[in-house]
């Protein structure tokens, strides 16, 4: 099975219900976690992902998600 990397825009849309591409990102993020699908990212990316969401209403989602 092909592993698939993780990027920070993707995570973004995954994560964040108002980002303009949740709803395509959502689906597929629910398939890859479905079929058990190999991921990988950088910690850059988990970086950037958390700056992205450093604003006080977000935080517990990357809380969230990195649990």
């Amino acid at each position: 099975m092909n592993r698939v990397f993780l990027d920070t825009s993707g995570l973004i849309a995954t994560v964040v219900n108002d980002d303009q591409w949740h709803p395509s990102a959502e689906p597929i993020w629910l398939d890859l976690i479905r079929h058990k699908t190999p991921l990988s990212t950088t910690s850059l990316v988990i970086n950037e992902l958390g700056d992205a969401l450093c604003s006080l209403l977000q935080r517990m989602i990357l809380v969230e998600f990195l649990d």
